[in-house]
């Protein structure tokens, strides 16, 4: 039998020298990551990252850049399905205020963080590598 693929995309939203995380649903006690979600049927993953960025922490964002800066793949079993995914991760800076969580039912909560908090409070690898790799692409640690 043949894979299920996936394809989310979801956005580094930084500001003033802090990232923009959200605790998920996903667990007794959440977890913390970025934010992300499915590219719909029609839909680039550019404007799925930023829909998905909006519905998930209310912060309408804009692109730095049109190239992702990040892609993760991995694969997990849903439902007795085996399924492979790949997540488009871009770069984004808020153009307006919160309008506030848009998917309750996914989301507890959102949180600006520095650098160093996202580090102790991210968990998944991906989410680490990208923090790496963000801090390297504008400058250092507290480049952001």
């Amino acid at each position: 039998m043949l894979p299920l693929k996936e394809i989310s995309a979801g956005g580094i939203v930084s500001k003033d020298g802090q990232l923009l995380l959200i605790l998920m649903r996903n667990s007794k006690d959440g977890v913390w990551t970025y934010p992300k979600g499915h590219v719909e049927e029609g839909e680039t993953p550019h404007k799925a990252a930023l829909r998905e960025v909006f519905e998930e922490t209310g912060y309408k964002c804009e692109l730095m850049g049109e190239k992702e800066i990040y892609i993760s793949q991995y694969s997990f079993y849903r439902n007795g399905k085996y399924t492979e995914k790949k997540v488009y991760w871009y770069q984004m800076r808020p153009i307006s205020q919160s309008e506030g969580i848009q998917t309750p039912e996914e989301i507890i909560k959102t949180a600006w963080v520095t650098p160093e908090e996202a580090d102790k409070l991210l968990f998944y690898k991906s989410d680490l590598e990208i923090l790496e790799l963000t801090r390297k692409n504008i400058g250092g640690k507290n480049g952001f």
